[in-house]
């Protein structure tokens, strides 16, 4: 069980969230205004004793993670497994648009999210074993074959220290999974999971706390 809280940030919204388009692993700005929410909910951290900042490596989650650790003055590590589901060929779409263009998909969905991959992509069980594996890692300790280097000039063994908390920030299918990953949920509670921008969840133990600044 974790002995430290984790906060789980989405990142800020994006053009292609405004617009209703799959981002997955591509992407797209964030807007000018969801800077000022940033700034509020990393005030809201100041003094959640948080030690270490762990990101998403694209750019919107990037973006985001700067903000934060400029204004918390918090070392920000990379690492590849808290970047978004693919959604293979429908990256870039229109949600809409998906609906026409992949109706065969859409029927295997409706019968088993978890374990239908969008066409070219992951399912949801996928991105789950990347967000179990790092949470294996946070809670066990400093593991250099898994993890990023830090891209900051952060110790390599800078994990949560007992009394230190951590904050993961990422995008919504990811942090669903890593929430359902720290709590040991069923898969029908992950997939009721839906965090928002602006969202911030936090998890300790087996309790689950979500704050909206939106």
């Amino acid at each position: 069980m974790t002995k430290f809280t984790v906060y789980i940030m989405r990142h800020g919204r994006t053009r292609w969230n405004a617009e209703g388009r799959l981002q997955g692993h591509r992407d797209s700005p964030l807007l000018p205004g969801s800077l000022n929410i940033i700034r509020i909910m990393a005030d809201f951290l100041r003094d959640k004793n948080i030690g270490t900042i762990y990101t998403s490596p694209l750019p919107r989650c990037l973006d985001t993670a700067e903000v934060v650790s400029t204004t918390l003055n918090l070392p920000l590590r990379q690492d590849t497994r808290l970047i978004e589901c693919s959604h293979g060929l429908c990256d870039g779409l229109l949600l809409t648009e998906t609906y026409s263009a992949y109706p065969e998909y859409y029927a295997k969905w409706e019968k088993d999210k978890w374990n239908t991959a969008w066409p070219g992509g992951e399912a949801y069980k996928d991105v789950f074993t990347r967000a179990k594996d790092f949470i294996t890692d946070l809670q066990l300790g400093p593991s250099p074959k898994k993890l990023d280097a830090p891209d900051n000039g952060a110790d390599a063994n800078n994990f949560p220290r007992p009394g230190e908390n951590c904050l993961v920030i990422a995008h919504a299918q990811i942090n669903m999974c890593l929430v359902g990953a720290l709590m040991s949920l069923e898969t029908k509670k992950i997939l009721e999971l839906r965090q928002k921008n602006g969202t911030i969840y936090i998890a300790r133990g087996k309790k689950l706390q979500k704050i909206d600044f939106e």
